[in-house]
């Protein structure tokens, strides 16, 4: 009897354990919206993993064939809403970032900013890896510009008990 007690205590609960982590801070570089077009982003959860703020910051580069386009600094903020899941999960984000870039331009080459909306997957392995990918839609007000957004990256996430 001793003997099924210690087996279960090494089998089940390690696991236990692990099914009540929740994310808390995940780093990721990659390319696209969220990521400030080529660049890093960092998120912070909240509500048990269910909600998170994330912010991104980047390069742009706008150039094309022979034009000096926008080429700079880009950057994202937003919230994303989570379903439930400890390592495969799907989101609904609604960020502000770089819709578009002048891409010909001789003067006043600048990125215009605007709100989107994308769904996206995250995936995080038991040892913090983590890959996430998204797509949508934005449209930025300053520049009568709307456009398709995505975005995917990999990194890592740490978790809490």
């Amino acid at each position: 009897m001793r003997l099924l007690r210690l087996f279960a205590a090494i089998v089940f609960v390690p696991a236990l354990a692990h099914a009540q982590t929740v994310p808390s801070f995940t780093v990721t570089a990659g390319a696209g919206s969220a990521m400030g077009w080529a660049g890093m982003q960092a998120e912070a959860y909240l509500h048990s993993g269910r909600v998170s703020v994330f912010g991104g910051a980047g390069y742009a580069s706008g150039a094309d064939e022979g034009y000096v386009g926008y080429s700079g600094p880009a950057y994202a903020g937003g919230v994303r809403l989570y379903t439930g899941g400890a390592r495969q999960r799907v989101f609904a984000e609604f960020l502000e970032s770089v819709i578009a870039v002048h891409a010909r331009c001789t003067s006043d080459c600048r990125a215009f900013y605007g709100p989107g909306g994308q769904a996206g997957y995250q995936f995080v392995a038991r040892r913090g890896f983590t890959a996430t990918g998204s797509v949508g839609y934005g449209y930025s007000p300053s520049g009568s510009i709307g456009g398709w957004l995505g975005s995917f990256g990999a990194g890592f996430t740490w978790r809490r008990g």
